[in-house]
């Protein structure tokens, strides 16, 4: 059983979970953190600013916890 203070939570998606597209390098994309009733654990899910824009929301076991803005940075100097 999970513990409320679990966070263990998946590293970032390349990919939109509405839309399943891939993200660009330098895209801006969401980042949101959902808790999980049924699993009573946190879950990140990533989403394109479109499929964010649509208020795209999850089913009635998860609510938005957290989220925020970020862009996809695949170089390095």
């Amino acid at each position: 059983m999970s513990s409320i203070n679990s966070w263990n939570i998946r590293p970032r998606s390349n990919r939109c979970c509405v839309t399943d597209l891939e993200f660009d390098n330098d895209e801006i994309f969401y980042t949101a953190i959902f808790f999980n009733n049924e699993t009573n654990s946190y879950e990140r899910s990533d989403f394109s600013v479109q499929a964010w824009e649509k208020k795209h929301q999850p089913n009635d076991e998860k609510k938005l916890f957290s989220f925020y803005r970020i862009a996809l940075t695949t170089h390095y100097q």
